[in-house]
């Protein structure tokens, strides 16, 4: 290229080629076109895209095509990149018009007078031929032909071709053409009708993220931190090919890993599976834009657990890198789906248990099954229970009336012979002296506890000083509360439906209905008669 003085610039190589495909590739040139202008009439700066990536792209086009059935080897018409030649043409040496007329023959031969009109007619043609006209090449910056017809351009895109390792050979598929396809060094033979056969795959270590993966794939035993058997033995890709699938384990990377990931050899790149993205753990948000892709939590959409680039010069979204998470891995939170699968089955029993009965081949069927990190929520709504309480209160009172215990009991299912339905309690919890009052309504407690507080504290000469009870309605009233609030006395409720925390006083409402009871059988009388 810098023999023939011409810049090396890619656009100009890659607009050449552009200009060269055939109908079949109408769509993938459209799109490259389209893509520019909308980046320019969006006021953005179009970088295009390399040489590299650009005949990578192509590679795959052309792939498409052959499976689809829409690319034809035999017609060489439709070859990507055929230089315009003719079939056992070399590059013509390019004549001149002769400035100061014909030059003398040389040799013993004289001129005849037929042979002289004839020249002077050739030579007013030749001049006619040669005058300037419109057609201008803008690649060599000279007259006389089209930029599509230049051969300094042919040349330097050949010598582009050899630097990235691709070399201009005649087709095989066809003898009554002059076209020439790409193909790269090396290449099987059989396959020199493609396009662009150059044998490009992704790198090892890239990640494509995909909608139409069923699984997290890698092709590359390396990758894994550990392999084991799986009952998925193949796969299927577009074409109906069949993958053989060696197993499955977990690929550690850079802040995370990926579990569940089929080894399959056979495959060209690397594949996250959309599907398992969202359906693991509690569910993750994929969301996708014209420039990246962001992974988040479904609970939390705020926390960003992975990203991905969008690739334009493949068309492909990328896995790029994990997020700020201390999940040791954010796209799976059970290590094994099918692990997951039977913990469910065996109504959610524990894991070590399900590794004992397939260790000891107690199940039929039972694959191997790996304990997880974390809980089931299944697993912690249905198996939680309540703690005991400690029989014995942390805290008595040092004095009398220091701490008295209070319950409402009732209503009782057999009304007393007097019309009452209730009794209530006031334990002293130093002394644990006890005072009872029978009620016929429940509105009577805070005129027995006005009258019970007058009572004691002129008697013993102290002053109650808190009220524990229960969260019952007779309790929190608001004349209730005001009146201890202004006298001093603190009021402790226990949590509602836990009779525990008032365990003194409801204790010895077992111990009052006890000794009625026995008393009333013990001699025959009536139940009515408990009060």
């Amino acid at each position: 290229m810098e023999s023939v003085k011409v810049k090396k610039e890619d656009s100009n190589l890659i607009y050449s080629i552009l200009t060269k495909l055939g109908p079949a590739y109408s769509v993938f040139v459209s799109t490259f076109h389209s893509t520019r202008e909308a980046f320019i009439s969006q006021g953005k700066d179009y970088k295009p895209p390399s040489f590299d990536s650009f005949c990578d792209s192509l590679i795959r086009e052309q792939e498409k095509l052959l499976h689809l059935g829409l690319l034809n080897l035999g017609n060489s018409s439709k070859k990507a990149l055929a230089a315009q030649q003719q079939p056992n043409s070399k590059n013509p040496k390019k004549s001149y018009p002769k400035k100061n007329g014909p030059k003398p023959n040389k040799g013993p031969k004289q001129t005849q007078p037929q042979n002289e009109k004839s020249f002077q007619q050739n030579d007013k043609t030749n001049k006619n031929k040669w005058k300037k006209t419109d057609r201008h090449c803008n690649f060599c910056n000279r007259d006389g032909h089209l930029e599509s017809k230049c051969f300094k351009k042919m040349e330097a895109l050949e010598a582009a071709m050899k630097k990235h390792n691709i070399h201009l050979e005649h087709s095989s598929t066809s003898t009554s053409s002059s076209g020439m396809a790409l193909s790269a060094c090396g290449c099987q033979s059989s396959r020199s009708g493609y396009a662009l056969n150059v044998s490009s795959s992704s790198h090892s270590h890239e990640w494509l993220i995909d909608s139409g993966a069923s699984y997290h794939m890698a092709k590359n035993k390396a990758m894994f931190s550990s392999l084991n058997d799986c009952n998925t033995k193949n796969i299927y890709v577009g074409d109906d090919r069949s993958l053989n699938v060696v197993g499955t384990g977990t690929v550690h990377l850079d802040n995370g890993q990926f579990n569940d990931v089929l080894c399959v050899p056979t495959l060209s790149c690397n594949l996250l599976s959309v599907y398992q993205i969202t359906h693991s753990g509690e569910g993750k948000i994929v969301e996708f834009s014209p420039h990246d892709v962001v992974i988040k939590d479904l609970r939390d959409p705020k926390q960003i657990l992975a990203t991905g680039i969008a690739d334009d010069s493949t068309r492909l979204y990328k896995f790029h890198n994990f997020g700020s998470s201390n999940l040791p891995s954010v796209f799976v939170a059970h290590n094994d789906e099918v692990s997951k699968l039977w913990h469910e089955r065996f109504g959610h029993l524990n894991y070590r248990s399900l590794q004992h009965l397939c260790k000891e081949n107690m199940v039929t069927g039972l694959p191997m099954v790996s304990c997880r990190d974390g809980v089931c929520s299944g697993c912690v709504l249905g198996k939680h229970h309540r703690d005991s309480f400690e029989k014995r209160a942390s805290w008595h009172a040092s004095a009398p009336l220091q701490l008295v215990h209070s319950d409402l009991c009732g209503p009782l299912p057999v009304v007393s012979f007097s019309g009452c339905k209730y009794f209530l309690t006031f334990i002293d919890d130093f002394s644990r002296r006890t005072w009872v009052y029978f009620l016929k309504l429940k509105s009577e407690v805070f005129n027995t506890f006005l009258a019970f507080k007058a009572f004691v504290e002129k008697q013993s000469g102290h002053q109650i000083l808190k009220l524990r009870s229960d969260n019952g309605g007779e309790y929190v009233k608001n004349t209730f509360i005001n009146f201890c609030t202004e006298n001093g006395i603190q009021m402790q409720h226990t949590v509602p439906y836990t009779p525990q925390q008032n365990g003194v006083a409801e204790r010895k409402n077992r111990t009052l209905k006890e000794m009625a009871n026995c008393m009333l059988q013990s001699k025959g009388l009536g139940l009515s008669f408990w009060a």
